[in-house]
């Protein structure tokens, strides 16, 4: 495998086809997606007694129920009065909501469909546009659809099943064999899922290039790699390197520009507060819209770097 010629073509197909960054805005992220959940810890039955209890005037605790106690009331009985008041504008906004998320989902997954055939296409000498490309993309969505709830369940339901011992011996509160167990299997389903992340990239290239369903794509793909699990294992690394010095530019921009119009606004926020308002709105909106430009540029490069790799191994 040509690694530094599969680089380069790659940056060169970027540079040269401008739509494969909006199909790499839509797409997403292709290397894989993390998410918050936010603070896991939560109030126990001992923590709410010691806040309810608390009280800086007379330590009886009465002021902060009380008040606690009426904002809960009023915001309920709020929520409640409007929802059967407006109960169509409610039912509208959901429907435009799930509109919104359904419209989302179709344009990721046609995205990704796209930008693997534009550069296949590419790769054997033919023409494409964005027209093209989206046509592609559209024929595999239903194709693509059944392949990620086929991945989500390889993904998800081995953790769910890894966890159910622990959850046992959480519950009767054997914690020392409970926190043990908990991490050996974490550290296996973390290897697990590292292996799948290797090949189910080069499983999706197969659905889209191949014409194979998801299970079959799924089964070439771990074939694929194992036989070729050497030269893609470096490309996976080639990968992360390349998004982890891309996230640290980011950063250093993202930081560095924070302080220079932050500083600018301050300025025009000392002439006038609207116009410094204005100022750091349009500067927001610069920076947002440069640094989405720039993660597609990322996600179309990588899905290029990721299909001209299956094709290599391929032949």
């Amino acid at each position: 495998m040509k690694y530094g010629e599969i680089l380069k073509k790659s940056w060169d197909y970027i540079k040269r086809y401008k739509f494969l960054w909006l199909l790499g805005i839509l797409a997403g992220n292709s290397v894989g997606t993390s998410f918050y959940n936010g603070s896991n810890y939560q109030y126990g039955g001992e923590e709410l007694q010691r806040f309810r209890d608390f009280d800086p005037i007379n330590n009886t605790g009465e002021i902060v129920s009380a008040s606690v106690n009426s904002v809960g009331k009023v915001l309920g009985e709020s929520v409640t009065d409007t929802v059967s008041a407006e109960p169509l504008y409610w039912g509208i906004f959901l429907v435009v909501i799930l509109v919104l998320i359904l419209l989302a989902i179709y344009l990721s997954v046609t995205s990704k469909g796209a930008l693997v055939h534009s550069i296949d296409k590419l790769e054997e000498g033919k023409a494409v546009n964005l027209k093209s490309s989206w046509a592609l993309g559209h024929k595999f969505f239903w194709r693509r659809v059944s392949f990620a709830l086929l991945a989500f369940v390889i993904y998800f339901v081995p953790l769910f099943i890894l966890s159910i011992p622990v959850l046992i011996l959480s519950i009767y509160e054997i914690w020392v064999p409970a926190v043990i167990l908990g991490i050996l299997l974490f550290l296996i389903y973390l290897a697990y899922s590292i292996y799948l992340s290797l090949f189910v990239p080069y499983a999706e290239r197969i659905l889209f290039l191949d014409g194979k369903n998801a299970y079959e794509a799924l089964k070439s793909g771990l074939e694929t790699f194992n036989h070729n699990w050497r030269e893609l294992v470096l490309i996976y690394l080639i990968v992360i390197g390349i998004s982890l010095a891309f996230g640290i530019v980011l950063a250093v921009t993202g930081f560095v520009l924070l302080i220079v119009f932050g500083l600018i606004s301050l300025l025009f926020y000392s002439i006038s507060s609207v116009l410094g308002i204005v100022v750091i709105s349009i500067l927001g909106l610069a920076v947002f819209l440069a640094f989405l430009i720039a993660g597609g540029g990322l996600s179309a490069y990588i899905s290029s770097i990721l299909t001209m790799a299956y094709r290599s191994v391929r032949k």
